[in-house]
């Protein structure tokens, strides 16, 4: 016999607004929701962002702030405050339904400092034609995280953990160049799309690196420990090696915290 299907709740949208409200509000919602027919939410992406309290969320500056620590302009996201997560999250799943956070893992965005990379441009167009010759550029590829103080993780991005970036702090006039580490590929094992679709935005993470792949586990296993959430939506696979994508998954299953 064939499962029941059920029916997600999506509970943010791109351009509602940011008023910090979103987490109160579905929590005081989810009674009725559950009364409604839905068996799960879909929670918008729950780390700090580059534009904080005005960022839906995608452009990933820190994923360990849940809106817990005064970075990029505010204490809390767009959506609210870590706190106002875990209730939410909370009152969704006390009320018998999952709650599924969304998992953004592909880059990040507004670094706390430049360094030198040496990069190659690519064609937009066709990411797999070389324009020109290598050169230095310096590339938003520190991620310190001064305001969370090493709090949750003490992990330091460099330049070292990006294959690419989309800006270089010589060129600020620059608009829709993408710049590949000379020293390194794109991964194979994305889609086609433009020749390799890996780079989407912001400094593209390198997932073939150990410690990368190492911390995200970290990150992932540490999130739903944290939220209690039962499921997760993965952002942007396309743009995502599959090998990861599959370690990433059975690492979190293997750890209990994802059901």
């Amino acid at each position: 016999m064939a499962a029941e299907n059920g029916v997600m709740y999506q509970a943010f949208e791109w351009n509602q607004p940011d008023d910090g409200t979103t987490y109160r509000d579905l929590a005081a919602r989810a009674e009725r929701l559950q009364a409604q027919g839905f068996t799960a939410v879909w929670f918008p992406p729950s780390g700090k962002g580059q534009a904080g309290p005005a960022d839906v969320g995608y452009g990933v500056y820190d994923p360990y702030d849940l809106g817990e620590f005064d970075q990029k302009g505010a204490v809390r996201t767009k959506y609210g405050t870590k706190d106002e997560l875990l209730a939410a999250v909370n009152a969704v799943q006390g009320h018998g339904m999952d709650a599924y956070l969304d998992i953004v893992m592909g880059h990040r965005i507004g670094g706390d400092a430049t360094e030198h990379v040496e990069v190659v441009e690519v064609d937009p167009a066709y990411r797999l034609n070389a324009v020109g010759e290598p050169y230095g550029i310096q590339a938003w590829s520190r991620y310190s995280y001064p305001g969370r103080a090493g709090a949750h993780s003490d992990f330091v991005w460099t330049h070292e953990h990006f294959n690419a970036f989309g800006a270089d702090a010589n060129q600020p006039d620059a608009q829709g160049k993408i710049f590949r580490r000379a020293d390194r590929a794109f991964s194979p094992e994305v889609d086609g799309e433009y020749g390799n679709f890996e780079y989407l935005m912001g400094a593209n993470v390198d997932h073939s690196r150990d410690d990368v792949r190492d911390e995200l586990v970290r990150w992932g296993n540490w999130l739903l420990q944290t939220t209690n959430a039962r499921g997760v939506r993965l952002d942007a696979v396309k743009h995502i090696g599959r090998s990861f994508m599959t370690h990433w998954l059975n690492a979190v299953r293997a750890a209990d915290v994802l059901h």
